[in-house]
């Protein structure tokens, strides 16, 4: 029989569309890019994602669909062609500090030049 917090825990992330343990403790997920300046901020409950792009002083908000897997999960509009995949391996890096985050990113996005790599937390 599966322990009452944990199951409590698991109903939880599946009403919330996710399913994972690391999104199940978190309420955001912060995504830094470097080249051009790109920060992502997902919030779970609201499956909505904020992207600010710093150099046009854009910001950005829309839906996304959430595809967890165990290690990597992937954050997806298709109208807009957006796509983020963060992998948890411990690797991230926004490509400019010395600072390793623990979940590495790519971004895909019709208004950006080409794909981005940075890192999540």
């Amino acid at each position: 029989m599966m322990h009452r917090a944990l199951r409590f825990a698991v109903v939880t992330a599946l009403s919330n569309g996710v399913f994972a343990p690391a999104l199940a403790r978190a309420e955001t997920l912060t995504c830094i890019y470097t080249e051009p300046f790109v920060n992502t901020v997902y919030k779970t409950g609201a499956r909505q994602l904020t992207l600010t792009r710093a150099l046009e002083k854009e910001v950005r908000r829309f839906r996304v669909s959430a595809r967890v897997h165990p290690a990597d999960i992937d954050l997806v509009n298709r109208r807009l062609a957006f796509r983020q995949t963060m992998v948890r391996d411990g690797k991230g890096s926004d490509g400019m500090s010395d600072t390793v985050y623990p979940w590495s990113a790519t971004l895909s996005w019709k208004a950006l030049p080409y794909r981005l790599h940075g890192g999540c937390r």
